[in-house]
């Protein structure tokens, strides 16, 4: 009896550990599939972004001055990349009671991405007087589902537009660029570190969150080489203090790219594949208002690291012969470019040359 006793509870005891094992098999086979299904989610929204990344649209309308009202206009939508933008037009009395026509968007989107807004703007009259604004550039920030108004672009006195001309001829092309939102990436402050080493100096970084911005360092801290089995990640070539930075603008905290880091942070994202930091980059590069580089220095900066919106932006702004040659083909930077970018000079300095022999 009591040996059939001591092999009841032998194989009581057998029973309990072969269900603690299928417990932990069954925790491990979760956590693998949670992790499938987060790396699923963010592929598959990093793909829809890519393909929702840049779009363009043209506004093209007359108005007729005899019959245009001191009220609102124009109010003409279209959906860009999940963006609803709205261009509106009025004719509004400014601080010195003058009356100027002016044109402004309203964007608005639910999205989980950030947008970044370019316009251009051709505003011709007809009459016995032309009247011609433009073209120029500007940069509207929209944040996650928040509604932003751009600043208003003005066509000039109304009075003196009135008069002289019958019908004013309006033309707005946009571009948006949509890139991958960095905030829709969740920062587990959990036990998720590597130890990363630059030389005599270590640094502890957040593996996850940082593997999703950059596709060198997901590799490196998942491969099976040796580093990885010794728990330490050796990085050559990179100050730490540079490495720190980078941290800093894409960890939550989110510090601004700005004058003083800008050429680092587009260095360590060619270096480390980090299209999403790069687009950081531009849409700083694109705001003329934040930084005091030169033509020809963007340029370079777009020919150096495959900036396209840059290097458009920049080409586009130059609106005569005269301007192109004095800001970028005269200049010491020109002979830096690569011959893929002078040719893109080329080409904008035929558009401008036709366009001014007619």
């Amino acid at each position: 009896q009591k040996s059939s006793m001591v092999a009841s509870i032998s194989h009581s005891t057998d029973s309990v550990d072969e269900v603690s094992k299928l417990r932990e098999q069954v925790r491990q086979l979760t956590a693998k599939v949670t992790t499938l299904t987060r790396d699923y989610d963010g592929l598959k929204e990093r793909v829809n972004a890519d393909k929702l990344c840049f779009s363009e649209h043209f506004f093209s309308f007359n108005i007729v001055t005899a019959t245009f009202p001191d009220t609102p206009y124009l109010s003409e939508s279209v959906e860009l990349n999940g963006v609803n933008l709205t261009l509106h037009s009025e004719v509004v009395s400014k601080s010195d009671g003058t009356k100027q026509i002016a044109f402004w968007f309203d964007l608005l989107s639910n999205a989980n991405y950030n947008a970044t807004l370019i316009t251009k703007c051709n505003i011709v009259g007809y009459g016995s007087s032309q009247h011609n604004t433009g073209p120029f550039t500007q940069i509207v920030r929209l944040k996650d589902q928040f509604s932003v108004a751009s600043t208003r672009h003005f066509g000039g006195p109304w009075d003196t537009i009135r008069s002289n001309m019958q019908n004013v001829a309006v033309k707005f092309a946009v571009k948006l660029v949509r890139p991958f939102n960095a905030n829709s990436i969740a920062f587990d402050a959990g036990e998720n570190y590597v130890t990363v080493a630059m030389g005599e100096v270590t640094l502890q970084v957040n593996a996850p969150y940082v593997s999703e911005w950059s596709a060198f360092l997901r590799a490196y801290f998942t491969s099976q080489m040796r580093e990885g089995q010794q728990g330490v990640y050796p990085i050559e070539d990179c100050a730490i203090d540079d490495f720190r930075e980078m941290l800093d603008v894409i960890y939550p905290t989110s510090k601004p790219i700005n004058n003083w880091n800008v050429h680092k942070m587009l260095d360590l994202a060619d270096r480390f594949i980090m299209p999403m930091l790069t687009n950081l980059c531009e849409v700083f590069l694109n705001d003329d208002h934040k930084h005091t580089l030169s033509e020809i220095e963007m340029l370079i900066l777009a020919d150096k690291y495959n900036l396209f919106l840059t290097r458009t932006n920049v080409l586009e702004k130059l609106t005569t012969t005269g301007v192109l040659r004095s800001k970028i083909i005269k200049t010491e930077g020109y002979d830096n470019l690569s011959y893929e970018m002078k040719r893109f000079v080329d080409t904008r300095y035929v558009e401008l040359d036709v366009q001014e022999r007619k």
